[in-house]
């Protein structure tokens, strides 16, 4: 892990869908806590159909009222404990261990920047063996969710924007990066990702493939 002041710059990721494959676990979790709120049986593709990078606005498509902020903060911790259980697997895409290590190598800070809550990213993340990759942190448990860019600027805010780089898979992650100001490369590695109006650069199709552009964009 390389200290942010003596690094040549600064990447940052999400978690799901970038770092780790997660969308079926994600699924099936989901699947699990609207299936108890409701007391009614929910399908995979009803899940699929009405899933967002907002657990609110996941509530909203399934018709229930978090309108308070004690519902809501009910509604998230009753998440984290199911997105923690085992049976919900995750892994690495292939590529992201290495694509860490090498980026280490080369001076680089690394970060996480992601709307999942915090116990669930660091016990994830640990348990596939790189959360030591990472210099810091930002979550869903954290302050206001993507795409506002409190997350970016608590991470990386006294550094120059210039150079910062976002990887993400979603347009929250995009969005996100253009409010804060930095640049944007796409995980294309992950096949369910969902972008606007991105150029041929910018969508990734294998993590080692950041290297090149990453050297790029911060030489």
């Amino acid at each position: 892990m390389i200290e942010p002041e003596k690094a040549k710059g600064h990447i940052v990721f999400d978690c799901d869908g970038t770092l780790i494959s997660s969308h079926q676990a994600i699924l099936m979790g989901l699947q699990k806590l609207m299936g108890e709120e409701l007391g009614r049986v929910i399908s995979l593709e009803e899940v699929n159909e009405k899933l967002d990078m907002r657990m609110d606005v996941i509530a909203r498509n399934f018709g229930l009222d978090i309108s308070t902020e004690e519902e809501q903060k009910r509604l998230l911790n009753k998440w984290a404990l199911i997105s923690q259980r085992t049976e919900y697997q995750y892994a690495l895409f292939e590529g992201i261990k290495d694509l860490l290590l090498e980026l280490s190598k080369r001076q680089y800070s690394l970060y996480v920047w992601t709307g999942r809550d915090r116990k669930s990213t660091l016990s994830i993340l640990q348990d596939l063996g790189v959360i030591s990759s990472f210099y810091d942190f930002r979550t869903a448990s954290d302050g206001i969710p993507k795409p506002h860019p409190q997350g970016m600027s608590e991470l990386v805010g006294d550094f120059n924007k210039t150079d910062v780089i976002l990887i993400g898979d979603t347009v929250a992650d995009q969005q996100g990066a253009s409010n804060y100001g930095c640049h944007f490369l796409a995980a294309g590695w992950n096949p369910n990702c969902q972008f606007e109006g991105l150029t041929s650069d910018q969508l990734i199709k294998d993590p080692l493939d950041c290297l090149g552009h990453i050297e790029n964009l911060l030489s």
